[in-house]
């Protein structure tokens, strides 16, 4: 992707800076991961040519004139040989840089300490389960659980704790939510994010394994939410609606419709893959057109209609503007990531 179509890309953006910077330029080094979970938009092997440090370095340079956040994912980028030089680059020049990695490399505790040193200002860990069986499953990648906690508690050891675990719900975990919760509370995780599972990619050759309505697994996200506010740990949801979740818990949803899409991760910077993803962006249904909070409503994942259909989606005929100020000022995320990190 050329810096021009990164900053089409996030044009839509809905946080800019007072001098009118852009917040977020995302950059993926490699579009392959040593996990293969089952909902995943990337695929596990290696796709097309990666670009070195030297041909990205320019790109990120012209962005800054426009974006002051880095967000670097993949795929697995701790897998690119360049990635402790591209983020101390980063930092140099002056940019807040987000990692996005499941931290198995970080297990090796020197790895860890070499990461916490480039000065990396956040990193969103993806966490399935609280235990091996669950989360292994999901990953499918036998130890990939113990890899990762291990990873996290080294990166705590090393005096990093801005750490963001992100949970996929789907079929395998929804109804463990409050106890995934109480481990993270545990773990002295400082913010944890639930999404729906976006269908495209993997998850849609594993639909039957993984699909779950997000109305059924609303009450269990619920109290999740709950277990992780009384335990001082900032919580949110991006991709449930306000009809499927009590009025109380608007709060802890984050209205991301008119955030960032990214549609084709093939002309992400770093790699020319022909893999694609299609769909990964939040709207409302059709039928939310009389909802009385559409405004407001964070949706839920395009393709997720295609599959799921309507039905379990009811236009609020009524709403309280005591409910949407409440909503409001709750979603804005006041951590170390300033917005919700991915």
């Amino acid at each position: 992707m050329s810096a021009a179509n990164i900053c089409r890309t996030q044009s839509r953006l809905s946080h800019t800076f007072s001098d009118g910077r852009m917040c977020r330029l995302f950059h993926f080094p490699i579009l392959y991961c040593n996990n293969e979970c089952l909902h995943c938009l990337v695929p596990a092997k290696p796709q097309g040519k990666v670009i070195g440090l030297s041909e990205v370095t320019p790109l990120i340079k012209k962005g800054r004139k426009r974006f002051s956040q880095v967000s670097i994912g993949g795929g697995e980028p701790t897998l690119w040989a360049s990635l402790l030089p591209l983020i101390r680059y980063c930092k140099n020049l002056h940019f807040n840089v987000q990692l996005h990695s499941n931290c198995r490399k970080m297990s090796d505790e020197a790895f860890a300490l070499r990461i916490v040193k480039t000065g990396i200002d956040g990193i969103t860990v993806p966490l399935h389960a609280h235990t091996s069986t669950i989360h292994d499953a999901i990953t499918r990648r036998k130890g990939s659980f113990l890899e990762t906690i291990r990873g996290i508690r080294n990166l705590q050891k090393c005096g990093f704790e801005n750490i963001h675990v992100m949970v996929v719900v789907q079929k395998l975990n929804y109804r463990i939510l409050p106890v995934i919760a109480e481990f993270l509370c545990r773990k002295g995780i400082q913010t944890v994010s639930f999404d729906a599972t976006v269908f495209t990619g993997a998850a849609v050759k594993n639909f039957n394994l993984i699909a779950v309505r997000i109305s059924k697994a609303a009450a269990y996200l619920q109290r999740a939410l709950s277990i992780l506010s009384h335990g001082n740990v900032e919580a949110y949801s991006t991709s449930f609606p306000f009809c499927v979740i009590n009025r109380p818990y608007w709060r802890f949803l984050v209205n991301t419709r008119n955030s960032f899409v990214i549609t084709n991760l093939s002309q992400s910077v770093g790699n020319n893959s022909g893999y694609r993803c299609q769909g990964c962006g939040t709207s409302l249904a059709k039928v939310c057109a009389s909802c009385k909070a559409r405004l407001f409503c964070p949706g839920t994942w395009y393709t997720y209609y295609d599959f799921f259909g309507e039905k379990e989606f009811k236009p609020l005929k009524t709403v309280a503007m005591a409910d949407i100020v409440r909503a409001v000022s709750g979603a804005g995320i006041k951590n170390i990531f300033g917005i919700p990190p991915f």
